[in-house]
């Protein structure tokens, strides 16, 4: 069964992985791989934002290294966007990737396809010849641009997917004032728009046929299809009658709105209705105190913005179809924001639904706090119950469990995870198994379910996951005592300041190192670390419950592979394991070979270590051999081993999952089962 509607949708983006070697580049080059991470946060998840509204559109990401990959991504996807990022050295590699695209004949796509100059060279590149490009190395602003162009794309494709009968265009509703500087602001954005996008405006000072009454024409223009409502809120944006009856019209039928603040000196009062929704600072410029002399030095990221405020929606809408329609829910009222008083009140007014029994809200992810919603239900005063998409997607559908069921005094799972060597192989950046861990780890904490984390607080240089679980912890518990557990070994330790133990301390249990080592194991600093994380995944093994399983480096310096050590010392005390292979990776590998897709002769055992002298040292000082081949035929075609209450169609689609919030679900189930086996 599906969980979302977009499993079967998803964009490609083509990018060009070199430095660029021997070449003299120009200044002012623009390169692809520059952008990747920019597109993920835009389109995908913000990892640095976890309580962000995002699109969790699934992103894959091709270069010359894994361009095989796109053979698996287009069998495995119904609707694909193709997206092209060219730069001056993709344009040097032509020869190589024309070969490659002509392989996959992509052009047989061309109403999916987005390519992005990033160089004027473009024009060599002869293989989109025919094929509209965005010229945006024009701009000053790329992301701005880039963005704008994605997202339109983007937009486009869903419209002509879902809405065949009535595909039409995207619309931007512009709200203003003609008391202040509101009208040439409302005109500059409107000619904007008309220049450098495909959207439609309307912008009543010219868009108001004549004989046709004012308000219904407004009304009607308000509640078009696949509308954004813009308004621009200056100094008087919210004492004129006209622009609160448009808010208010625009609140009820719950298009998505869009204010740019635009307030020079003050508001005389701020119109409580117009909350809930993003809210941009206007970066205004006037020259000799001229109100049509008005510049607007953000406005490409004003409307770049919009428009992914109007892919939200989208995006939003047809995931609650979605659900409507595959799970049956009585009395359902779907929102398009979070919740607020005003979208909830006034939604319970509604005839068509049934106040006597309980209604279901469903809103838009990422659940908001627990406070929150408590307040909310209290001025309510009726029985309401709030929950996400994604968990009202989960816990509706066949073979669901009752998450607040289970005995979650006893449960502590502990997080097995390393970046992959192998990510790239599927199309996945780092960035990926991040953004999956951190969700992941959201609804554990959203569920009060207690998990730990071995080793360094701080993963990469980018991403901390023990700071965004902190953030997470202090939004959504209300039990003071809940916290994350972080394992130290005796090197890590050292690496966290008094100044983070402090910070921490609230939402994190930090474990000092048990074991110690003899001092001989300190004399290679490789021995050393390696001896340190065994300690630290000795003691870590004895206090949990579980063991989840994500990714793992498949070639290690160290003397041993971490992951699957975590793996064997979970399944020799037989506690419940949770396999997700989708990253690849070592955790790939061991699944592999449970599940007997791969026998331990066909594996490449050289690849697994860097340093054969180092694993001998290791091997005579622990007085033990590490004999992978051995392991790994005590595995072969085992799937009892992980013992973790799911049956086998359960743990492979758990394997191959790759939605976090799906794979939260099948551990619970898991857990479920686990626990009442345990007890009978």
């Amino acid at each position: 069964m599906k969980y979302d509607i977009f499993e079967k949708f998803c964009l490609v983006v083509f990018y060009e992985n070199s430095d660029g070697g021997d070449y003299l580049i120009e200044d002012g080059e623009l390169f692809g791989k520059t952008y990747v991470d920019y597109i993920y946060e835009q389109f995908s998840n913000d990892l640095l934002n976890q309580f962000a509204y995002n699109l969790e559109l699934q992103i894959f990401y091709i270069n010359l290294d894994n361009f095989d990959a796109i053979n698996n991504i287009q069998q495995e996807y119904d609707e694909i966007i193709y997206i092209f990022l060219i730069d001056i050295l993709m344009v040097a590699n032509k020869s190589v990737w024309i070969n490659n695209l002509n392989r996959v004949n992509l052009k047989q796509y061309s109403n999916s396809l987005c390519t992005i100059a990033l160089t004027n060279s473009y024009i060599y590149m002869d293989y989109f010849k025919e094929i509209q490009c965005y010229l945006i190395y024009k701009y000053d602003r790329v992301e701005n641009v880039l963005r704008l162009q994605i997202g339109q794309k983007i937009l486009e494709v869903l419209i002509q997917m879902t809405d065949e009968s009535k595909p039409g265009k995207s619309s931007i509703f512009i709200s203003y004032t003609q008391k202040d500087f509101g009208i040439n602001f409302a005109w500059k954005i409107t000619q904007w728009i008309q220049t450098h996008t495909t959207l439609d405006t309307f912008f009543d000072f010219y868009d108001l046929p004549p004989g046709e009454l004012f308000e219904n024409h407004i009304k009607k223009n308000i509640e078009k299809d696949h509308n954004l409502f813009l308004a621009i809120k200056t100094d008087n944006y919210t004492t004129r009658m006209w622009c609160i009856s448009e808010v208010l019209n625009a609140r009820k039928i719950e298009i998505p709105i869009l204010v740019i603040d635009a307030v020079m000196i003050e508001e005389k009062r701020s119109f409580p209705y117009l909350t809930n929704c993003k809210t941009i600072r206007a970066d205004i410029k006037f020259s000799n105190d001229d109100d049509n002399s008005i510049q607007i030095n953000n406005i490409d990221y004003i409307i770049s913005e919009a428009v992914l405020e109007l892919l939200k929606a989208k995006v939003n809408t047809l995931r609650q179809k979605f659900i409507v329609k595959n799970i049956n829910i009585r009395n359902i009222k779907l929102l398009n924001n979070q919740p607020d008083l005003f979208n909830l009140l006034y939604s319970l007014k509604d005839s068509s639904y049934d106040n006597s029994i309980k209604t279901n809200f469903v809103y838009p992810d990422p659940p908001i706090s627990n406070k929150e919603e408590t307040e909310i239900k209290t001025l309510i005063s009726k029985d309401v119950s709030l929950t996400p998409n994604s968990i009202t997607a989960l816990y509706n559908s066949c073979n669901s469990i009752n998450i607040n069921a289970l005995d979650i005094q006893n449960i502590e799972l502990g997080y097995s995870v390393a970046t992959p060597n192998d990510i790239s192989k599927y199309g996945y950046l780092d960035r990926h198994l991040y953004s999956y861990l951190i969700e992941l780890g959201r609804y554990f904490i959203y569920h009060k379910i207690k998990f730990s984390y071995g080793g360094d607080i701080n993963y990469s240089d980018e991403i901390s996951y023990m700071k965004a679980f902190a953030i997470m912890t202090d939004y959504y518990r209300e039990d003071m005592s809940y916290k994350i557990t972080n394992y130290l070994t005796e090197r890590t330790k050292n690496r966290i300041s008094l100044n983070e133990r402090i910070k921490y301390e609230a939402y994190v249990n930090f474990i000092e190192p048990k074991y110690l080592m003899d001092e001989t194991y300190k004399e290679n600093d490789n021995i050393y670390i390696s001896k340190a994380r065994s300690n630290m995944r000795i003691q870590m093994n004895e206090k949990i419950t579980s063991r989840i399983v994500i990714g793992g480096r498949i070639t290690t310096t160290k003397a041993f592979c971490g992951i699957l050590e975590e793996f064997l010392l979970a399944m020799e005390s037989r506690k419940p394991i949770y396999l997700i292979g989708v990253f690849g990776g070592m955790s790939k590998i061991i699944g592999d070979i449970i599940f007997g897709k791969v026998h331990p002769d066909e594996l490449d055992y050289k690849s697994f270590s860097t340093d054969n002298q180092l694993v001998a040292e290791y091997e005579r000082l622990e007085n033990k051999k590490f004999d992978y081949y051995s392991i790994f035929k005590s595995l072969f075609n085992q799937t009892t081993l992980l013992n973790n209450g799911l049956n086998l169609e359960d743990n492979l689609e758990l394997f191959s999952c790759k939605n976090p919030r799906r794979a939260f679900q099948l551990i619970a189930k898991g857990i479920s089962h686990h626990t009442k086996s345990d007890i009978s």
